[in-house]
């Protein structure tokens, strides 16, 4: 799963098919049809959910105390999988 973080107001949001804004409009990206790529813009920031340890996280999640952990991690600047929308997506 792919989030977008922007600096600019703190706000994270998750990625979907129609374009996807933070609360100030300083950063935006949307998936592409394919469901995998993504294309981001302005000063947003890609996150990454690792969708087996998520999953797993949901299903453990327990009645009381802490919750699952799951893996999540920042998506480096050079990314196969998402393309920034000044260059082209």
């Amino acid at each position: 799963m792919k989030l977008i973080y922007c600096p600019s107001c703190g706000e994270v949001r998750s990625l979907d098919t129609r374009i996807t804004t933070c609360l100030c409009g300083d950063s935006f990206g949307w998936y592409k049809d394919d469901g995998l790529n993504a294309v981001i813009g302005g000063k947003a920031i890609p996150l990454g959910f690792a969708n087996d340890s998520f999953l797993k996280a949901l299903l453990h999640r327990p009645e009381e105390g802490m919750g699952e952990r799951f893996e999540a991690f920042v998506i480096p600047k050079k990314c196969v999988s998402v393309h920034d929308s000044k260059e082209g997506a």
